[in-house]
């Protein structure tokens, strides 16, 4: 049976997102001061009839004792039957993401300092049931809005940026390298020759 290890999904949950760095990198763009040192909280979800154990489907910030929501997985087919049950939820929900459909049906919680205390010292299936069972908040109400970068996209968004920047001055380079070519040109072309005349000598030599 598979064990839930809080740092282990941390880690793969940054590597498909392309790694910390860039995670932390849309932090800073979006205008986070702490940026670099900020923590990030998971979010964890977990049903027992769907599950083997919990699993981390994505993490958040805080802002002023509130909750963001960095990133979110939405993609579970490697647990197909709890992608099944999630696709159950969007379509009888209305929900748009699956993120928000498993925060509302307490199968998902949004892991602050305390519960990351007590996952580790009680195991996280326990806190999980808690908050299947209603025992324990799974600080929906905290969660400012289901709004989060889709970290992929910007991704991509980034790379395209980065493809027409490097165009651009391409372009300019060229463009620069054009104008001081024919900036050249026209000096020879301008240049006066017979300002000062040729010797007699060279002038015979070339008649």
């Amino acid at each position: 049976m598979s064990k839930f290890n809080l740092k282990t999904e941390m880690a793969n949950l940054f590597d498909s997102c392309g790694g910390e760095d860039l995670v932390r990198w849309l932090l800073k763009d979006d205008g986070i001061i702490n940026w670099d040192t900020i923590k990030l909280y998971p979010i964890i979800a977990y049903s027992p009839k769907h599950l083997d154990c919990p699993i981390a489907i994505g993490f958040a910030h805080k802002v002023e004792g509130d909750f963001r929501i960095v990133h979110a997985e939405f993609d579970f087919d490697s647990n197909p039957i709890f992608q099944e049950y999630v696709d159950y939820l969007l379509e009888m929900g209305g929900y748009k993401e699956p993120i928000e459909a498993l925060i509302d049906h307490k199968k998902a919680l949004i892991a602050d300092d305390n519960d990351i205390i007590d996952g580790e010292l009680l195991g996280w299936k326990t806190i999980m049931n808690q908050v299947i069972k209603g025992v324990r908040d799974n600080n929906e109400d905290k969660l400012i809005e289901v709004d989060f970068y889709d970290i992929k996209e910007q991704m991509l968004t980034n790379s395209e940026q980065e493809i027409f920047n490097h165009f651009i001055n391409l372009f300019d380079k060229l463009f620069t390298q054009m104008i001081d070519i024919e900036a050249t040109n026209i000096k020879i072309e301008c240049l006066d020759v017979s300002a000062n005349g040729f010797d007699a000598d060279f002038q015979e030599e070339w008649a």
